[in-house]
């Protein structure tokens, strides 16, 4: 039961992290949209939302694997996700004790979900606020995910 609530655990904790890649993705289009319509912005700013959202591409195809290999029959590294929910399925419908397998898994997800977390967690509370500052101190259009617009009269 103890490693059923661990996995259970790290489940909630893995897509929670996915969760909120994917709305700071959201939010990249978003502000490349809004970019893309504004003309006035100056072009380094879809530079650096463009190189945002590649880094949080890469992390979340750490996440749920590369979807393309598998279409063009290519091995492809299991993602994260995967890797948790087969050991979910593999353990939690049975009443005996975790194989060897389960256990390795389990530490390689962990692995994975710490280290994706150190590299997602400058990117959501650092650049992605950063860039949502400079727009609104460049007058862009109120984006999803941004403060409130600052106004004065």
């Amino acid at each position: 039961m103890a490693f059923a609530r661990q996995t259970g655990e790290l489940q909630r904790a893995a897509l929670g992290t996915l969760e909120a890649l994917n709305d700071g993705l959201s939010q990249v289009a978003n502000i490349k949209r809004i970019i893309d319509q504004t003309p006035t912005l100056p072009l380094k700013l879809r530079q650096d939302a463009r190189g945002l959202e590649l880094k949080l591409l890469d992390l979340r195809e750490q996440f749920t694997g590369d979807p393309t290999k598998s279409k063009r029959n290519e091995p492809a590294l299991v993602g994260l996700i995967d890797r948790i929910e087969a050991i979910i399925g593999g353990h939690w419908s049975t009443t005996s004790a975790p194989t060897g397998s389960h256990r390795r898994n389990y530490e390689i997800a962990a692995a994975e979900l710490e280290a994706a977390l150190k590299n997602l967690h400058p990117l959501l509370d650092r650049d992605l606020p950063t860039l949502h500052e400079t727009l609104e101190a460049a007058g862009a259009p109120w984006a999803p995910g941004r403060k409130l617009p600052q106004w004065k009269r």
